[in-house]
Parts: C-alpha cells; structure tokens; sequence
C-alpha cells in the first residue's frame, strides 16, 4: 500500500515522514492525513469539541501531538454587533493548547479567518472567526482544557495540581493553576454585587 497504513475500522490513512524544507526531518515525527468522510466522522465522535472544524492532518512526534484545523463554515457572525459576514479580509494562524490524546501534549494549529463586518453601525470593521466549544477571543487554550485544569486546581489548588497536570500530559504552572480557580471565584463575585445593586 506503499504511504497507507489501516487502522482498525479498515479505512487507509496517508502516512509520511515530516519535512523541513527538502530534508526528512530526523526525528520519529510522522503525519497522518485525514482523508476522506468516514476519517472526519470518526474524529467527531471521538473529539466532539472540534466538531465544528475540518481537521485536514495529525502530526505525531517526541514533544507530541499536532493538529491542523481549520472552520468549517463558510461565514461567520461578528462578536460585537451579531451582523453575518462571508467576505474575507485575511487569514492567519492560530495555536491553541488541547486537552492530552492517549497520554500525548496536544497543540491545535487552527488556521483562522478575519472578516469583514459590513454593518453600518458597528465599531468593528474587521472581526476573526471564533468556533463554538474550542475557541474564545485571545485564549490560548481550548475550553475543555481550562475546565480540566480549572477542575484539578479545585481539587489541589496551586502547586500539586501543577504538578498532577504536568503527569496528564497538561504541562502548566503553579500561578496558572491558581488564576483559572480564583476567576470564577471573581465572577461569581461579580454577579453576587450586580444581583444586590439591582
């Protein structure tokens, strides 16, 4: 089958070695393309909070696991006025840190388009898509991460729940930890003094 391996449901995935430039990277890294219907299908079973992308490749190495992504739609709705946009301004690159797959650090390489907003009175000339379940503005991390790690720093607070994440394959920091369990704490907070003022 020459570049094709079978997984177990019998379907046949496109597989070669990494490339950096024209030389075959060294290491062990190995890509896996996504290649037909029946492939995508199973990814959304599998990971259901990147059911609204088109995941096009996994990339397997030592640190480990990469995935490229990118919207599935064809538009999108501005954050700041709701108007639905399909013109394109740009598209860029956007990492973003995952919840581990089968013991593996997991990084998401979600290429991202910047529309135009058309609504006459909206602020916002231009405005990047956001996918439900996996992205927030500027966030680095995936939702389902920051509830896992938020999770973790309730039950162990700081310096353990790093320490817990970094064996999960959830590398973070002690001051990290700690910031994701004070903010609902804040919000909370927040939300108790809005309900007293009003």
């Amino acid at each position: 089958m020459g570049n094709y391996v079978s997984d177990r449901v019998g379907n046949y995935v496109s597989v070669r070695p990494l490339h950096v430039g024209n030389c075959v990277s060294a290491d062990t890294s190995v890509h896996y393309v996504v290649s037909c219907w029946c492939e995508q299908r199973c990814v959304d079973v599998l990971l259901p909070h990147l059911a609204g992308v088109t995941v096009d490749r996994f990339e397997r190495t030592a640190g480990g696991l990469r995935i490229w992504a990118r919207h599935r739609a064809g538009e999108a709705a501005c954050g700041g006025c709701g108007q639905v946009s399909a013109r394109v301004h740009s598209r860029y690159e956007r990492r973003m840190v995952d919840t581990a797959i089968g013991g593996r650090h997991v990084v998401i390489r979600l290429r991202v388009r910047r529309f135009f907003c058309d609504a006459t009175g909206c602020s916002a000339r231009t405005f990047a898509e956001q996918v439900t379940d996996l992205t927030s503005p500027y966030a680095r991390q995936t939702p389902l991460l920051r509830q896992t790690l938020e999770t973790i720093g309730l039950a162990l607070a700081g310096r353990a729940g790093a320490r817990l994440a970094g064996r999960l394959a959830l590398p973070t920091s002690r001051s990290s930890v700690l910031r994701l369990v004070r903010a609902p704490a804040r919000a909370r907070r927040g939300r108790g003094e809005a309900a007293r003022r009003g």
